[in-house]
């Protein structure tokens, strides 16, 4: 499965039926039952409700040693926490019922060569949910990904909006002063003081939009929690993201007017009065 060991040492060979019974805990195991000690050496006995269940493992009224202690993982899901857990060697405790997990290398569809393989030890084993490891992922986040594609949309539409909404203010604003700019640029303005005047007037706009709806995301974002693993709500750098991808949607609005009104023409300006 690719989870590394942290401390310890792994199954081997020795570690068959008969032997003195070992395991392999995780570090949410360790911390929670050992803070302040290494668990390593210490002994522990697993406890089924059901004693009569085919996959209860023959071990289970033993004490086993604990050999090593592997890190964590999310066994439920992404989006779920590293629970305590242990690790049982199969030639110790063999079941009825198990699951088989293949490492393939390539691209090459393993599914059938597989459950033929198994038929050719039993052909009446039978074989169900052949899976991959993308596959499984895949369906355990289908949620979230459906419900984050739909936000994400929503974003992308409510952006083009917000950007339309901003150079229609931004042009409404620069015909209003046509007669203004006109004036001054007969008086010596640049068209460059005109263009960072427009687009200044535009960027205070934007950052006060910016400062009230970081204010509301912040409330409304608890509400996301439960599409987020490994980010929270209010993660500062996903904060800083937004908002410099809508300074820089705001600015690109802002700019057509901007230029248009450095060019204007300050003799046609004085005539629209």
């Amino acid at each position: 499965m690719g989870i590394p060991l942290i401390r310890g040492r792994s199954f081997d060979e020795t570690d068959r039926g008969g032997s003195s019974g070992v395991v392999i805990v995780n570090d949410a195991m360790a911390h929670r039952f050992w803070p302040d000690q290494d668990p390593i050496g210490n002994r522990v006995r697993t406890a089924f409700p059901n004693a009569n269940a085919p996959w209860r493992p023959k071990s289970s009224s033993e004490w086993l040693t604990i050999v090593g202690i592997a890190q964590s993982v999310r066994e439920i899901g992404p989006a779920g926490e590293s629970n305590p857990e242990l690790y049982l060697p199969y030639p110790q405790n063999p079941s009825a019922l198990m699951r088989l997990v293949i490492r393939g290398g390539g691209k090459a569809d393993l599914a059938s060569a597989i459950s033929r393989e198994i038929l050719t030890v039993d052909k009446d084993q039978p074989v169900t949910e052949v899976k991959s490891m993308n596959r499984i992922l895949s369906e355990s986040s289908f949620r979230r990904r459906f419900n984050t594609m739909l936000l994400a949309l929503f974003a992308g539409f409510a952006l083009i909006l917000a950007s339309i909404g901003v150079y229609g203010v931004m042009r409404y604003a620069v015909a209003q002063r046509t007669r203004e700019i006109g004036i001054r640029i007969a008086l010596g303005a640049r068209q460059l003081d005109v263009l960072l005047e427009i687009m200044m007037r535009g960027l205070s706009l934007t950052l006060i939009g910016i400062a009230a709806g970081a204010a509301g995301a912040l409330v409304v974002t608890r509400l996301m929690a439960n599409l987020l693993f490994g980010v929270s709500p209010s993660d500062p750098l996903t904060f800083a993201t937004i908002s410099f991808v809508l300074t820089g949607a705001a600015l690109g609005a802002c700019f057509i007017p901007a230029r248009r009104a450095m060019k204007v023409d300050p003799i046609i300006a004085l005539r629209q009065e």
